[in-house]
């Protein structure tokens, strides 16, 4: 196998979207430094073409918009294995606008296949391993070196074949294999990057933080806060600054001096060094302020917003939705997006009929044809589904 084209100037990047932009299909996948620093960055993107495998470097070539056109381009195919992740990223680096996807997971998912990491795929198919030694690599360290260099090229190298494999799988399925797939991969080219935002209310997603007392919960909640903001100014993950095990215990044993707090599992004598006065700092101000008596509830699907009535449309959605999956062996998400269900939940009035639900424009039309009766069934007021 040849090598990729590693591509790290400007000039470079302009003769490969050009070359791209002859293809009919490509294949794209990222890396990033998500272990290695506290906002990652895109630090590599690798696509592949018919004859090629490319390594851009957008460290080395900040300056992406001569793949806007291809991204853009309906007439090109963006084959991805598990896009999701992928496009915020992309779009995270550049306001890339996306068409015409095909990600191999969702064509697997609705196959019914268990196993849907690349890996798998590419063993299954192809008879190629992945290294799994340098999945952890640090992507944002340079250079690159060459094993790193050939593990990214087998992101990519074979996907335009593993897609053509499984487009021809989903079209023997039948049409619903083939609508949902394609509406799940209309759904990923319009993702739009949320904004990135520490929320220290997150502290009660914490396993075990339910145990504390409201004292200690407030304790937890600012020592959380803390992390964050030590972590933010090293340009480390917050996981290696302290792990959420050792927040805990700082939070339930409240240490009040450095000895105690060298004390505590995960909390060494560096570190106490480092920023043991701050943390002491903190926790003799958590006890200025007032006990939490009720964790709050994170937010990160919306459903705490929910009146109890619209909780339990949703819960009812929900129910509906496993049940066809199940009947059907695919992932539920298949059959609608979590974040459809929330929108259908709090419809008001509550859709009356087919006409109707496919007017609030939530659905495509061959949802509503095929859906639409368990799903008014489900919202219907009373409905005990």
């Amino acid at each position: 196998m040849a090598l990729p084209h590693y591509v790290d100037d400007a000039d470079g990047l302009r003769a490969v979207a050009d070359r791209l932009l002859g293809e009919r299909a490509i294949a794209v996948d990222t890396e990033s430094n998500s272990l290695y620093a506290y906002r990652e960055r895109l630090c590599l993107i690798q696509v592949s073409a018919a004859q090629h495998d490319y390594l851009i470097d957008p460290i080395a070539v900040p300056d992406l918009a001569p793949l806007a056109p291809v991204f853009a381009d309906a007439g090109i195919v963006k084959v991805f294995h598990d896009a999701e992740y992928d496009v915020l990223t992309l779009k995270r680096a550049y306001p890339f606008e996306f068409t015409s996807i095909f990600d191999t997971k969702i064509a697997a998912m609705s196959l019914g296949r268990h196993n849907l990491g690349l890996a798998a795929a590419l063993e299954e198919h192809f008879g190629v391993q992945l290294d799994k030694r340098l999945q952890r690599s640090d992507w944002g360290a340079r250079p690159l070196t060459e094993e790193q260099k050939q593990y990214a090229r087998l992101d990519t190298h074979y996907l335009i074949e593993l897609a053509r494999r499984l487009r021809d799988k989903v079209l023997e399925a039948g049409e619903p294999h083939v609508l949902e797939v394609a509406s799940e991969c209309r759904r990923l080219a319009a993702l739009v990057p949320p904004p990135r935002r520490f929320d220290a209310d997150a502290f009660a997603a914490l396993r075990g933080a339910e145990t504390l007392d409201p004292r200690a919960r407030r304790r937890l909640r600012e020592v959380f806060a803390l992390r964050e903001r030590l972590a933010a100014d090293r340009d480390q993950p917050s996981f290696k600054i302290l792990g959420n095990d050792t927040l805990l215990l700082i939070a339930r044993q409240a240490p009040q001096t450095a000895e105690e707090l060298e004390r505590i599992p995960g909390f060494s004598h560096k570190l106490v060094e480092r920023f043991g006065r701050t943390m002491l700092e903190t926790l003799r101000r958590a006890e200025k302020l007032r006990p939490i008596e009720k964790l709050p509830q994170p937010d990160d699907d919306g459903l705490a917003k929910l009146t109890p009535a619209q909780r339990r449309a949703y819960d009812r959605l929900r129910t509906w939705r496993k049940q066809v999956a199940t009947e059907r062996h695919i992932e539920a998400s298949l059959v609608l997006p979590r974040v459809v269900l929330e929108q259908l939940a709090v419809l008001r009035p509550v859709p009356r009929d087919r006409e109707d639900l496919l007017e609030v424009g939530l659905l495509e039309p061959w949802r509503v044809a095929r859906y639409g009766d368990g799903i008014l069934a489900a919202l219907a007021p009373g409905s005990s589904r």
